[in-house]
């Protein structure tokens, strides 16, 4: 299976620590330039980014960091198509790896069908146990999850993550609204082999869109933010849902 790893070009600290991670369990890897949303024109922004399907289904707009993490991602499954690739994992440079990763991903190569959108997470973040040294692993599926720090995506998922949100309308880890769309099928794989290197990166770039607190909102903004969010959520039903007969879904 091949490895994307997604590294900025001015976070070469970062492809070192991923580096040497991955040469130490032995897993060959591909480098993958991500996109740096500060330094997107004005013009690739209009052909890369929805704005008012990104305000419809998020009731914000995407900040730069969140643009270029999804662009960054999104490249990775324009990549996999171009090459015709089975399956592929994708890694983020800040993530932090079990010793399990090999097997892991060898448990999911075999098991994933190329020609359904599957995307099999194998993230830690909701309270699992880590995964032993000794391996040993599970899949099952599952209705919604967040990060993009480690998964291994189909070619028919790269596909199907591309329709749905190229040019962009949300996030990068958006995985229960294309589930509930029917855009994909999310799995995990248990015992988690990834997880984000808090200790060593804790800073992030698309932290500050994450702050965002409605509650904290005077009264009269707030009641305006929910009225115009009913709204919002309603224009991007609908169009999901022209979307889905112009496919013949």
């Amino acid at each position: 299976m091949v490895a994307f790893l997604i590294n900025l070009d001015k976070n070469p600290e970062r492809l070192a620590a991923a580096d040497a991670q991955l040469r130490g369990l032995g897993v060959d890897y591909e480098r993958f330039p991500a996109v740096y949303g500060k330094a997107l024109s004005p013009e690739e922004r209009r052909r890369k980014v929805r704005r008012f399907r990104s305000w419809c289904a998020m009731g914000r707009r995407l900040m730069d960091g969140e643009i270029g993490c999804a662009l960054s991602h999104c490249g990775v499954y324009q990549e996999i198509v171009r090459r015709g690739l089975p399956c592929a994992a994708v890694l983020e440079d800040d993530c932090k790896l079990s010793p399990v990763l090999p097997e892991a991903l060898r448990e999911v190569e075999e098991w994933v069908d190329p020609t359904r959108p599957q995307v099999v997470l194998l993230t830690h973040h909701q309270g699992e146990a880590a995964s032993p040294a000794n391996g040993g692993g599970h899949i099952l599926e599952v209705r919604g999850e967040m990060f993009t720090e480690g998964y291994v995506v189909t070619l028919a998922g790269a596909r199907a993550l591309l329709a749905a949100n190229f040019p962009l309308i949300t996030v990068a880890d958006a995985w229960g609204r294309w589930v509930r769309q029917g855009d994909i099928r999310l799995y995990k794989r248990l015992p988690p082999a990834i997880t984000q290197d808090w200790e060593r990166f804790p800073e992030s770039d698309i932290n500050e869109a994450r702050r965002f607190r409605v509650n904290a909102l005077p009264w009269w903004r707030w009641g305006f933010h929910k009225l115009s969010r009913c709204f919002g959520v309603a224009v991007d039903r609908a169009m999901e849902a022209m979307r889905k007969l112009r496919k013949g879904d």
